[in-house]
């Protein structure tokens, strides 16, 4: 059986009586969202939105996935990068000494890794002190907590995507915390069935053939596959958007507000399943670690302070061929971003930490929907690869 890399599609309803853990959880529930296709949409859209310009530079962390930052290059945004900690956090001192040589620094974003939590304090005191705006992304998890506040709260805009925390198709937003945004308490759902009922069947078929054992969708050759697919897919369906920009009398990059589907509308409403999803996430995490640390594995802890709610299960000391292993394992291991998505300067030697991540950081599936019996099947296979290079 297939331990899938996401969250399984899950009846909200049977958690509306869940006991107190949901409270702290209600604050989400009355968060203000503008819905976008993709975070990366939400992103570009946020930072026009909070009144950047063309040309304006950008401070972003060089552990990056590149194609997220194609739409702010493309739209004229000037990307600039620095290098964070060995620990995945930031360093407000480098972070000081770099705005001092370079003062045309319009925003600085900082990165949530995979649910993580940063501390801002010195980061928003600086930003305030030079007149800059602070972007929180927030797209690999929302419901980690720091000095009190879920994150998201202290920046001038905050991005997300909600499909890396639930099983949706759909889900980027941003919250301008300066501005009232409009609540998806009071934005319909899309209407349009369609938009989440394809994502739906796929699911269903995805969870079928892990459960039947028909066949591993992680193997080296089903991904090729799956690869070749996708890129047949995105040359058909390019054309067909340059078809549309062309007919439109509106020729814009600025990407367009969305409606969020039921589903996804469905899991923001409900802080009692929000909370069932932020426990069981860390009840996974704390279960798995114990036992990978003993293997010999180093295993990604919260040295900051907070509630860390993890995207995922971080090893920080495996490469692209445990990847590979575990997968053909049938475990939905990751590496973020993947080898496709490494941007270049990674290699040039001015981003150690960044260049070291890419190369050796492992991400192992801890969702909601991983049960022990997915826990068990996930340890077997470490310990195969341990027996493996060793």
């Amino acid at each position: 059986m297939t331990v899938l890399s996401r969250p399984s599609i899950q009846n909200v309803s049977k958690y509306q009586n869940a006991d107190n853990r949901n409270k702290p959880f209600d604050a989400l529930v009355t968060r203000r969202y503008e819905f976008f296709e993709t975070g990366r949409e939400g992103l570009l859209s946020g930072l026009i939105k909070i009144g950047l310009v063309k040309g304006d530079a950008l401070l972003f962390p060089a552990y990056m996935c590149g194609p997220s930052l194609k739409p702010l290059k493309d739209y004229g945004f000037k990307i600039e990068f620095i290098d964070i900690k060995s620990d995945l956090t930031f360093d407000p001192g480098a972070l000081r000494l770099y705005l001092a040589e370079k003062n045309y620094i319009k925003a600085i974003v900082v990165v949530h890794y995979f649910g993580l939590p940063q501390r801002l304090a010195k980061i928003r005191d600086l930003c305030d002190e030079k007149g800059l705006y602070l972007i929180e992304d927030c797209c690999h998890g929302f419901l980690s907590e720091i000095d009190g506040q879920f994150i998201g709260s202290q920046g001038d805009m905050s991005v997300f995507s909600f499909r890396k925390t639930f099983a949706c198709n759909d889900g980027g937003a941003i919250t301008i915390n300066s501005n009232f945004s409009k609540s998806y308490l009071n934005v319909k759902a899309n209407p349009n069935w369609f938009a989440g009922g394809w994502y739906v069947f796929g699911r269903f078929v995805e969870v079928l053939i892990s459960k039947t054992r028909v066949v591993n969708i992680y193997s080296s050759s089903v991904s090729k596959i799956r690869t070749y697919a996708s890129k047949i897919w995105r040359s058909l369906l390019f054309p067909l958007r340059r078809l549309q920009l062309s007919f439109s009398k509106k020729r814009t990059i600025v990407p367009s507000e969305t409606l969020p589907t039921c589903l996804l509308k469905s899991y923001l409403k409900s802080s009692a399943y929000m909370a069932h999803v932020a426990y069981k996430r860390v009840e996974n995490l704390d279960y798995m670690t114990n036992i990978l640390e003993s293997m010999g594995f180093s295993v990604l802890h919260n040295r900051v302070g907070g509630s860390w709610v993890p995207q995922c299960l971080v090893i920080m000391n495996g490469d692209q061929n445990m990847v590979t292993f575990l997968r053909d394992k049938g475990i939905g291991a990751t590496q973020w971003p993947g080898q496709d998505d490494i941007p270049a300067y990674t290699a040039d030697g001015d981003f150690p930490n960044t260049a070291n991540f890419a190369k050796s950081i492992v991400l192992l599936p801890l969702h909601q929907s991983v049960n022990k019996s997915d826990i068990e099947r996930i340890i077997q296979a470490a310990e195969a690869w341990k027996s493996h290079i060793d």
